[in-house]
């Protein structure tokens, strides 16, 4: 192979990679944006969730397993915005290291 063949060869070789690397980066992006807007949905949810618990702590007397159940629902909630935080922490850290 001689010179010119050799530098095309590279040229097409480093385009294939920057291509690839658009590609993974558009992904990352798409995946940040989808995990930043269900960690806002989930947030919404543990705002109506403590808005239905302040609610119910204000009656006469409070309905104990209607609590019980919204305290395990907010937490199944934070469980789920815990992971997505961790998601994104790790997309994060691939994406810029």
């Amino acid at each position: 192979m001689n010179l010119i063949q050799s530098d095309v060869s590279e040229k097409d070789s480093n385009r294939e990679s920057l291509l690839a690397l658009q590609k993974r980066l558009q992904q990352s992006v798409e995946l940040f944006r989808s995990l930043k807007n269900e960690n806002a949905q989930l947030r919404s949810e543990i705002d109506e969730l403590r808005a239905r618990m302040e609610s119910l702590s204000r009656a006469h007397s409070p309905n104990q397993r209607e609590v019980a159940k919204l305290l395990d629902e907010r937490k199944i909630v934070r469980d789920k915005v815990e992971k997505i935080l961790e998601a994104l922490s790790l997309l994060e850290s691939k994406t810029l290291g």
